[in-house]
Order: structure tokens, then C-alpha cells, then sequence
């Protein structure tokens, strides 16, 4: 089995797919009322590629607890393309861990071994100081949560 097959199976086992019945965002601009039409009463696994790619921006656009169901969607994605924008984007909010105290320490551990594999095959490498300075930030913000 691939890495990237082992990852998303790790991300499945660690966040198991389930219809998300909450409030997926608060605001009502026009991405909001887009990403309320493909997330409302969905799971992370049955998020088009697509859609994620298309709103690879707007994860910080959700609820605390829609973060916490569709985070594996974007971590998805980026494992299946780990030089695209998503990616490079999830990097970028991970090291923020604004939701981190809200995951398992199962979870938690998913999301830092997703962040090594992108670190490590972003085109940069683990050694680039970037590279470093993220995985620093996430592991200091993921490393021992336990909700």
C-alpha cells in the first residue's frame, strides 16, 4: 500500500465519516452560501476533490465544529497533491491550531503525520527552513491534545 492510500486510511479510521448536521458557517457572503450548498448534512469522504480545490481558501470560513467534521476533506486532498494550493494552504492554517484543543489525540496525530507528509513532498522538503518552522508550529499546537 502506497503512503498516500495509508494516509487516507488513517484519516478514515481516525475521523470516520459521518452527515454533518450543524451550522457549517456563520457568514452569509457568497463563498458561505456555496460552501452551506455542498457541506450542509454531508461527511468529509463525499466532498468532491473539486470542491476543495475550488474553496481551498475558505477553511477558516467554518464553525468551530464544521472545521472539525470536513478538516479531513482538505488533509485529503492535500495528501492527493501535496505541491498544490490546498496544501500549501493547509500548511498555513495547521500552524495556526486555532481548533486544535478540539481533537482527539487520535485525530490530532492524523492531522501531524498528513503535515509530514506534505512537508516532506511540497517540492521544498523537510529541510526547508519554512518547512521547519511549520512543522514546528504544528507539532507545538497538535502534539498532546486529548478533547
Amino acid at each position: 500500500m502506497s503512503r498516500q492510500k495509508e494516509l487516507i486510511a488513517h484519516l478514515l479510521d481516525a475521523f470516520p465519516p459521518r452527515a454533518f448536521p450543524g451550522e457549517v458557517t456563520s457568514h452569509n457572503c457568497a463563498e458561505c452560501t456555496a460552501i452551506r450548498a455542498t457541506l450542509g448534512g454531508a461527511s468529509w469522504w463525499s466532498v468532491p476533490g473539486s470542491f476543495i480545490r475550488q474553496h481551498s481558501n475558505h477553511l477558516p470560513l467554518l464553525t468551530q465544529e464544521a472545521y472539525k467534521a470536513f478538516l479531513p476533506a482538505w488533509m485529503c486532498e492535500a495528501v492527493s497533491d501535496p505541491t498544490g494550493e490546498t496544501a500549501a494552504l493547509l500548511m498555513v492554517n495547521l500552524r495556526e491550531g486555532t481548533f486544535a484543543p478540539d481533537f482527539s489525540q487520535q485525530e490530532s496525530y492524523a492531522v501531524i503525520q498528513v503535515a509530514k507528509w506534505i512537508a516532506e513532498n511540497n517540492g521544498f522538503g523537510p529541510e526547508d527552513p519554512v518547512n521547519r518552522e511549520s512543522m514546528a508550529r504544528i507539532m507545538q499546537k497538535w502534539e498532546g491534545q486529548d478533547a
